[in-house]
């Protein structure tokens, strides 16, 4: 149970994307559950960060041509994940980035590893959310 229908599209967005790339086709009934479980808790984990700011979720400002920008705050600096169709997308890339920072143990490693493990969990979140609309956007660089 989630507290607002932006946060549980999010996780639902996360949940779906996670089964998509299991291939379950090919695994029988208790593996395919047991994937099913695992995403489920990662998003449910996930979407604890979930905060409405104003009328978008954390992490999720509209555009000036009616998409929606994840952007993370992070390293003194605002850095852009990607644009996207939907606040549901655009929160699933942050809380995907968001989660990646805060498992890779950052404060041991230096600038470059730091900035080269942001630019991995952006592009991954953009993979995995689907859509990404970035090219031709004007905003946070």
């Amino acid at each position: 149970t989630f507290d607002t229908p932006a946060q549980a599209s999010a996780a639902y967005l996360l949940v779906t994307t996670d089964l998509k790339n299991a291939k379950l086709s090919s695994r029988g009934v208790d593996e395919v559950n047991a994937i099913f479980d695992a995403a489920k808790k990662k998003a449910v984990e996930a979407a604890n960060g979930f905060v409405l700011k104003k009328e978008f979720p954390q992490g999720v400002q509209k555009t000036a041509s009616g998409k929606f920008r994840a952007a993370k705050c992070w390293g003194g600096k605002t850095r852009c994940i990607g644009t996207f169709d939907t606040p549901a997308q655009a929160s699933a890339a942050y809380l995907l980035v968001t989660t990646d920072l805060k498992n890779a143990k950052l404060s041991s490693r230096g600038v470059d590893e730091v900035n080269a493990i942001f630019d991995a969990a952006k592009k991954k979140a953009v993979e995995t959310v689907g859509v990404d609309r970035s090219k031709g956007e004007e905003g946070i660089p």
